[in-house]
């Protein structure tokens, strides 16, 4: 969980408990995990939240680790 900035909002992720969900970056503007769910294909959740510097996702990925698509 991201705590607000000033009168901002935040930024926080639920999940079941049959289910598993590792961090691995997260920001102030993304959160990004790889969920596991019984029976599925581990799958790659990345969120944003307001302002998410695009340009720097969308050309280099800088503001995540590792490989996002």
């Amino acid at each position: 969980m991201m705590d607000p900035i000033g009168f901002s909002g935040g930024l926080a992720l639920f999940w079941k408990e049959s289910s598993i969900a590792s961090l691995i970056s997260y920001s102030t503007h993304h959160i990004d995990v790889l969920v596991t769910i019984e029976g599925m294909t581990q799958f790659r959740l990345i969120g944003f939240y307001g302002y998410a510097r695009e340009r720097c996702v969308l050309r280099d990925g800088s503001c995540i680790s590792g490989k996002i698509w």
